[in-house]
C-alpha cells in the first residue's frame, strides 16, 4: 500500500513537473506572442495615428471645398432670388464654376505631367552631364598624353639640334682644315 502510494506520488510529481515545464513554455511563449502583439499594436497605432493626420487634413481640404462650394451655391441662390431674368447669368456662373473645376483638374493633370517630363529632363541632364565629364575626363587624359608627346618631342628637336650644331661645327672645322691644306 505504501509503495502503491509512493508510486502514484511519484506519478503525480512527475506529472506535475510536465505540467509545470508545459506551463513554463506555454507562458513564454505567451509573452514572445505578447512582445510581438505589441510592436504590431504599437506599429497599429501609429498606422492610426498616420491615417487620422490624414484624415484631418482631408476633413481641412473638404471643409475648404466644401466652404468654397457653398459660397458658390449661396451666390447662385442670391442671383435666383433677385430675378428670374437674371437666369441666363446663373447659367453663365454655373458654367464658369463648372470651367474652374475642369481647369482645375487640368491644371492638376498638367502639373502632375510637368513633374513627370521634369524628372525625365532631370534624368537626361544628369545622364549628358555624366556624359559630358567622361568626356571633360578623356579630354585630360588625352591632352595630358599630348602634352608628354610634345615634351618628348621638344627633347628630341632639342637633341637634333645639338646633333646639328655639332655636325656643323664639325663640317666647318673639316672645310677650315681642307682650306688650309690647299
Amino acid at each position: 500500500m505504501q509503495d502503491a502510494l509512493s508510486k502514484e506520488q511519484a506519478q503525480h510529481k512527475a506529472t506535475r513537473e510536465d505540467l509545470q515545464k508545459r506551463l513554463e513554455q506555454i507562458s513564454a511563449e505567451a509573452n514572445a506572442r505578447t512582445e510581438e502583439l505589441k510592436s504590431e499594436r504599437d506599429k497599429v497605432n501609429s498606422l492610426l495615428t498616420r491615417l487620422e493626420s490624414q484624415e484631418n487634413a482631408l476633413a481641412a481640404e473638404r471643409q475648404q471645398h466644401q466652404a468654397t462650394r457653398e459660397t458658390l451655391q449661396q451666390r447662385l441662390e442670391q442671383a435666383v432670388a433677385d430675378a428670374q431674368a437674371r437666369a441666363g447669368e446663373l447659367a453663365l456662373e454655373r458654367d464658369r464654376v463648372s470651367s474652374l473645376t475642369a481647369r482645375l483638374e487640368s491644371q492638376e493633370k498638367a502639373s502632375s505631367e510637368q513633374l513627370v517630363r521634369m524628372g525625365s529632363e532631370i534624368a537626361s541632364l544628369t545622364d549628358r552631364c555624366t556624359q559630358l565629364e567622361n568626356q571633360r575626363d578623356d579630354a585630360r587624359l588625352e591632352t595630358m598624353g599630348e602634352k608628354e608627346t610634345v615634351a618628348a618631342l621638344r627633347g628630341e628637336a632639342e637633341a637634333l639640334k645639338r646633333q646639328n650644331q655639332s655636325l656643323m661645327a664639325a663640317l666647318s672645322g673639316n672645310k677650315q682644315t681642307g682650306d688650309q691644306n690647299a
